[in-house]
């Protein structure tokens, strides 16, 4: 329904392929109806205020359920977690408004602009999801030699992740879909749903075409990466 009425105040040119703008103003809207939920808590509900409903009127039918559901114990238990969360949040991607698919453009330049002076960046092939990790964690590339540019907060992880790729490429450890180089050295699961790296995005689509899932060969990689560790 948004979508339709969004629609009809526009006239797109030919050739414009409208799923992506459909996709793109949905996520718009839901961006804008959550900031507005909030200062609407913010502003009044957590005020004990009623907003001017000559300018909301189309909020108060629907004002009393929303304010019992945000002043609930479930709302302020999920509201501290929330919190929580985000105070033990380590490492923090710096990549703007564009998120990845702007930054990737870019660091695939950077990358370039090496190669085409003959010099080859140290991480040129490290796996995709490990590379735009770092970049986008402020590691950088050296114009002059193409080695990496590690910011002090960052020196242990990427230690660590140079570590585990290297383990990869020698066959001492076996990468997997949810326990490959990135979450090995960052020491913690990927999210049932959601990867690292690549926001958002479903395992199903990050590692598309990777046979390794729920099979015998990753268990047995499993138990060789543990007795390797003991070794």
């Amino acid at each position: 329904m948004l979508w339709t009425e969004l629609k009809d105040m526009f006239t797109f040119p030919e050739g414009v392929d409208e799923e992506i703008v459909k996709k793109c103003a949905l996520r718009k809207m839901a961006l804008a109806f959550s900031t507005f939920k909030k200062k609407l808590f913010a502003n009044y509900a957590k005020k004990d205020k009623e907003p001017n409903w000559g300018d909301l009127p189309q909020v108060k039918p629907y004002w009393e359920e929303f304010k019992q559901y945000k002043l609930s114990e479930d709302a302020q238990e999920l509201s501290e977690n929330g919190k929580l969360n985000a105070s033990n949040k380590k490492y923090n991607h710096h990549l703007g408004s564009a998120w990845y698919k702007k930054a990737i453009r870019k660091w695939q330049k950077m990358e370039q602009d090496l190669m085409d002076r003959d010099i080859r960046p140290v991480i040129w092939d490290f796996p995709e999801r490990s590379k735009w990790w770092l970049f986008a964690n402020d590691v950088t590339l050296n114009q002059e030699d193409g080695s990496l540019v590690v910011p002090h907060q960052m020196e242990e992880v990427a230690r660590d992740l140079v570590t585990a790729i290297e383990e990869a490429r020698e066959g001492t450890f076996h990468p997997q879909r949810e326990n490959d180089e990135l979450t090995r050295a960052l020491k913690n699961p990927e999210h049932p749903r959601r990867t690292h790296s690549i926001s958002m995005v479903p395992w199903k689509v990050d590692w598309a075409g990777d046979s390794s899932y729920k099979t015998h060969r990753k268990k047995k990689a499993e138990q060789d990466n543990k007795i390797h560790a003991l070794q």
